[in-house]
């Protein structure tokens, strides 16, 4: 009897300690979730949540089915793959190449993630449509923002920042390219200046031009639609770098939609310095609208709004007059509006569709 006791007291104690171990390793699978997902889920059940630490035919096993505790984990009853050998809360990160980064579903991520297993750059606003994939040679950075560089072999090889918008890529800067005359009569108008007539500004803020220039087509067509262009796919080159055309009202639209609509999108365009009066921007998306006002050959002659205005020509045209984009200053809009083609010279900024 004495010995029967022994043994009924040691199987006590042992059903005692496994269950004990059981508790541990949901014990540590919640401390893990709360603390942000550093937890190993080696324990019990292999960290899974729900599973009560049974075993399917001698393995760790997950909403009835075994799994390879030294490969995956389970949370919920649902298997993840472990992240260069570590478990975390699949709740809040995701694993890509054997680095965890933040889930691009949690409302205030921005910058690298894992969506749906795959590395994408959440930028700023809120939905799928936000959820990007960096295209081949462009860098998604922790504010969001994708950029990466462009040759423009038409200007001397110079090098143009661009940066990934939505479904758009765009220059992240305005052009700078210097036209010049092809000697031929009724070639390419070549009117173009620089802000005040300081070659710095040419660099700092791009080069101002009349429409029928920055499309690269004769003067005439500043006074006319007529084949001018003769549209040939969707976007008109002009004086835009190779694979980058002259952005269109419908462009423009789409990024002031994509950016918050009119009445918030300049702020998030706009560069963090150089506009006047405090109406710098956030510029959420490394586009930096800088403010490098325009030039009108009504008279008298003068240069206007540098500090103020951001203007940009559009393809989109009515007869003699193109339509343009701009930001100012004094609030955070985006608005497109309609001018003579040939009495003012703006900025241009190019952009390609992927």
């Amino acid at each position: 009897m004495k010995y029967m006791k022994y043994s009924l007291l040691a199987a006590v104690l042992g059903l005692l300690v496994f269950a004990c171990g059981d508790l541990g390793g949901d014990e540590e699978l919640q401390s893990g979730l709360s603390s942000g997902g550093n937890f190993n889920g080696s324990s019990g059940s292999g960290g899974s949540s729900g599973s009560g630490g049974e075993l399917c035919q001698g393995q760790n096993c997950c909403n009835g089915a075994a799994f390879d505790n030294t490969t995956n984990f389970c949370v919920d009853d649902e298997l993840y793959p472990r992240c260069n050998g570590g478990a975390y809360d699949p709740y809040e990160q995701g694993c890509f190449e054997g680095k965890l980064y933040k889930k691009c579903s949690l409302a205030g991520t921005r910058g690298t993630c894992v969506h749906e297993s795959l590395l994408r750059c959440r930028q700023e606003g809120e939905g799928e449509g936000k959820i990007i994939k960096p295209m081949p040679g462009m860098t998604c950075h922790e504010n969001g923002r994708i950029t990466g560089e462009t040759l423009d072999l038409f200007d001397n090889a110079r090098i143009y920042k661009i940066v990934q918008i939505g479904n758009q890529m765009w220059l992240a800067e305005n052009v700078k390219y210097l036209p010049v005359s092809s000697g031929e009569a009724g070639g390419p108008a070549t009117n173009s200046k620089c802000y005040g007539n300081n070659p710095a500004n040419c660099e700092s803020q791009g080069r101002l031009y009349d429409w029928a220039t920055a499309m690269r087509l004769p003067i005439g067509c500043n006074g006319t639609n007529e084949n001018c262009p003769q549209k040939v796919g969707t976007l008109w080159g002009g004086i835009c770098p190779p694979s980058f055309g002259i952005a269109r009202s419908e462009d423009w639209q789409a990024l002031i939609e994509y950016a918050g609509g009119g009445a918030v999108a300049g702020g998030r365009l706009k560069s963090r310095d150089g506009w006047s009066n405090n109406g710098n921007g956030t510029d959420n998306y490394g586009f930096e609208a800088l403010p490098s006002g325009y030039y009108t050959a009504l008279e008298p002659n003068e240069f206007n709004d540098q500090g103020n205005r951001a203007i940009w020509w559009n393809e989109s045209q009515l007869h003699s007059e193109a339509y343009y984009t701009t930001i100012i200053a004094s609030d955070t809009e985006a608005k497109i509006n309609f001018q003579q083609k040939g009495f003012y010279m703006a900025g241009v900024r190019c952009v390609h569709y992927f």
